[in-house]
């Protein structure tokens, strides 16, 4: 199912990370840069899946699923690395952004473990409630900067030493007094202080506690959401991506030819010390092989059979009311089947 897809994306970014970094730390010594091809290769297949991935849910009839921030984010984060052939660069944006893309991506890992994964999803979905504070600490952060940019030098200093300043004094508690300031911005530095760094960080901080606390409370929900989300992702997928054209063996097989053969390529690239032409080609193509293996297992039908109705069972789980002062409970009520928890999470 999905986690075969999955895995294969853990392996192939891991492998990109190191490409990297070690493209990143050989620089000027006259090797080839392997990580543009890899990871463009890589971005060209996984806007592949995600583009049929969005045909698929067309094709099911859920147009509801097409325009989501997730979706563009979806999209931004495959796109991304394919641009990295044509803006390679010491000083590239789009290199620095696909260096944090495969960083965060290396977090992937750890979704197949549960305890690991119920650990780190209330530190990644607790922003989802510093909305408020961060737009309150926003807007008194750029009041102060603007403040500081008036009495600052006698209003003649550049916006970037003031935001550095503003930032240091409000994050750090740093003074930053040199002499011949005013009263006022001497007024200004205190009271941003005081509000700023004393008042507002530490209800920032309380803000995020309580985000944790109620993010691990439902932890357990949300893990089995992440599992639902992403077994939905793969049944949109399996709409246009044909399935059974191999047996789940023989696609291994072939997976590992291509994994190999991707290896060797890069190998000896690297010995040859010259970057062959073809390259981004070869690789585009093998990891496409193992992105297509990797849905393949003809014993397993996800499309549904047109010659059967087929039917979605919902189980509503209600409360059990005891009955006041003593009165029995009607036979209907105490023939009811109860649910506990661990049955009703095994039906995701």
């Amino acid at each position: 199912g999905a986690v075969r897809f999955d895995l294969l994306q853990v392996i192939l970014s891991v492998w990109g990370l190191v490409l990297l970094v070690f493209d990143s730390f050989m620089a000027g010594t006259g090797c080839t840069k392997l990580s543009v091809d890899f990871v463009s290769a890589k971005g060209v297949v996984d806007t592949t899946v995600v583009f049929a991935q969005l045909l698929g849910w067309c094709k099911a009839a859920t147009k509801a699923e097409l325009v989501t921030w997730s979706n563009v984010w979806l999209l931004l984060w495959c796109l991304l690395p394919v641009f990295l052939r044509f803006a390679d660069g010491p000083g590239s944006v789009v290199k620095v952004c696909v260096i944090f893309i495969y960083w965060l991506q290396l977090l992937h890992m750890f979704t197949f473990s549960e305890h690991a994964t119920r650990s780190m999803l209330p530190i990644v979905r607790l922003v989802r409630g510093l909305f408020p504070a961060l737009t309150l600490s926003t807007v008194w952060f750029v009041a102060f900067m603007h403040a500081f940019q008036v009495v600052r030098y006698e209003g003649k200093s550049s916006v970037q030493i003031n935001l550095l300043k503003t930032f240091s004094t409000l994050f750090t508690g740093d003074l930053c007094l040199e002499q011949g300031e005013s009263l006022l911005q001497l007024v200004i530095t205190f009271s941003a202080i005081a509000v700023f760094t004393v008042y507002l960080l530490n209800i920032f901080i309380g803000v995020i506690d309580l985000q944790f606390k109620v993010q691990k409370e439902m932890s357990k929900e949300t893990f089995q959401l992440m599992r639902a989300d992403r077994c939905l992702h793969f049944l949109a997928r399996v709409q246009v991506i044909p399935t059974r054209l191999l047996g789940r063996k023989c696609a291994a097989k072939v997976s590992y030819v291509s994994g190999i053969v991707a290896a060797a390529l890069q190998a000896w690239s690297l010995q040859r010390g010259e970057r062959w032409e073809l390259m981004p080609h070869a690789l585009t193509a093998l990891l496409f092989v193992m992105a297509f293996c990797a849905f393949q297992d003809n014993t397993k039908v996800w499309l549904p059979r047109k010659d059967k109705h087929q039917y979605l069972w919902l189980v509503l789980s209600s409360e059990s009311q005891v009955p006041d002062d003593g009165e029995e409970a009607d036979d209907k009520d105490s023939d009811a089947p109860e649910f506990s928890w661990s049955r009703r999470s095994g039906m995701w």
